[in-house]
């Protein structure tokens, strides 16, 4: 047997596992590096467990399935929980690594600048009527990469809350499901009459992969409030 069939056969074996009312509140996620497995929220059972303490309990013995259906195969398991500063650090990472690569990028610095222009033409990113001319020069010619990089990671590492929205596959259908989950959230916010202006900072990035040294791509749309916002 290939090990993707195992693999299938495994996660088909956790998920014989029993759930409080049955409502499978596990998803498993495959990669190179082994199996996540993550409770669903959204299988959760506000009134029977309003703690999750169930649906924690449902995805142990989840695990515990694909340890015994692995074990079966010849493959030992090791179970290791990922905190969320692991995935915090992940977002980080990858928002370093994304903006990195845009600032390097004189093609990119230049359509930045482009946009950069006053309040008064109705669009763009607003600059000085005075000083927007500097600002552009700087965009495309001075601003550092690296501390541009530095600044967003941090800004994603030390943000209260961090949201991640993005696409399984690459597609205009995909693509605008993504921007009314994103614009969701922002209305939501705003709803909750906290300070949006102020209070979110969104990134769109490119997280990449490497497989044979060929560069795939998905695109991700990244919001965290910021501190202060609450």
């Amino acid at each position: 047997m290939e090990i993707v069939d195992a693999i299938r056969e495994w996660l088909r074996l956790a998920g014989l596992a029993p759930s409080s009312h049955n409502t499978q509140p596990w998803r498993f996620r495959v990669d190179r590096a082994g199996v996540e497995v993550w409770t669903d929220p959204a299988r959760s059972l506000p009134v029977n467990d309003p703690t999750g303490r169930e649906r924690i309990i449902s995805c142990g013995c989840a695990v515990l399935n694909l340890r015994a259906a692995a074990a079966a195969d010849g493959h030992g398991l090791t179970v290791r929980p990922v905190t969320d500063a692991e995935s915090r650090a992940e977002v980080a990472d990858l928002i370093r690594a994304a903006t990195t690569a845009q600032w390097k990028n004189p093609a990119w610095r230049r359509e930045l600048a482009h946009w950069m222009r006053p309040p008064s033409r109705g669009d763009g990113l607003p600059v000085g009527r005075m000083t927007g001319g500097l600002t552009r020069w700087s965009v495309r010619h001075l601003v550092s990469a690296q501390a541009m990089a530095r600044a967003e990671a941090h800004v994603a590492r030390a943000a209260p809350l961090l949201l991640t929205l993005g696409t399984g596959i690459e597609g205009p259908m995909q693509w605008l499901t993504a921007g009314q989950a994103l614009q969701r959230v922002l209305l939501e916010e705003s709803y909750d009459a906290r300070p949006l202006a102020s209070g979110i900072r969104a990134w769109w990035s490119l997280g990449f992969a490497c497989d044979n040294g060929q560069r795939t791509a998905s695109t991700d749309a990244f919001a965290s409030r910021e501190k202060g916002a609450e």
